[in-house]
């Protein structure tokens, strides 16, 4: 169980952006009171399903973090990362710009189709290409990179089960009693299908698990070479 000892605050949306319902963070360190603060409209008809769907999205996040402690983890532990002081622009703002620009966008607001390629190829492309050049640098340390790929890995995947949940949940609730369980099957595909096609989740989950076993196989080789050093 996730150590929640600061307790789940839940907040109306942010200013300036009315009824809109946003992503709860953890507040705090692995060492430390955990807490959530969840945004979203706090009062809305209950037939309101633009409301009804926003919330199950995120509430659907909470539970399943509550359930899985690696993901409360990972993103406090990525945001402990430390600035060098030659650092200019900062971890973490660079690991933010690479998240909010390429992760958690649709792949039409990342890139436009090239003639000779598809949109998605493309895209996935241009991830890679963001990446390779994000982790070349000398911004983040091995280990730092593994974290980092880790939390991304977990919130790729977390974000993909809260559109599933948020998905299935709302199309359920809002469909006409008279509709069979054929029509209503096809109707949740159809929707989850408009919900996770545009983010790529599948293919950017592959990007980043690629590039982690690899850093983790680099990560390993320079730790034995450095105990073999350190014995000889």
């Amino acid at each position: 169980m996730a150590p929640f000892t600061r307790g789940i605050q839940f907040c109306a949306s942010r200013i300036g952006k009315p009824g809109e319902a946003g992503s709860f963070h953890p507040i705090g360190t692995p060492s430390k009171k955990m807490a959530y603060i969840i945004y979203g409209p706090l009062f809305f008809e209950k037939s309101n399903e633009e409301k009804v769907s926003d919330w199950s999205h995120e509430i659907f996040h909470l539970f399943n973090n509550i359930a899985s402690p690696k993901m409360l983890v990972r993103p406090v532990s990525v945001g402990n990362i430390k600035y060098h002081h030659n650092d200019v622009k900062g971890k973490l703002t660079a690991i933010r710009n690479f998240s909010s620009e390429y992760l958690y966008r649709r792949q039409y607001e990342i890139g436009e189709a090239e003639l000779s390629i598809p949109l998605k190829e493309g895209v996935c492309r241009k991830i890679k290409k963001q990446m390779k050049k994000l982790f070349s640098s000398s911004i983040l340390s091995s280990a730092e990179k593994i974290e980092v790929l880790q939390n991304w890995r977990y919130e790729l995947m977390d974000e993909r089960s809260a559109y599933t949940a948020e998905s299935i949940i709302t199309k359920i609730l809002f469909a006409p009693k008279k509709m069979s369980q054929k029509q209503l099957k096809l109707e949740v595909n159809a929707t989850l299908k408009r919900a996770l096609e545009p983010f790529l989740f599948d293919e950017k989950i592959a990007i980043v698990e690629n590039v982690l076993k690899a850093e983790i196989t680099k990560h390993r080789k320079a730790h034995a070479k450095s105990l073999k050093t350190q014995k000889s």
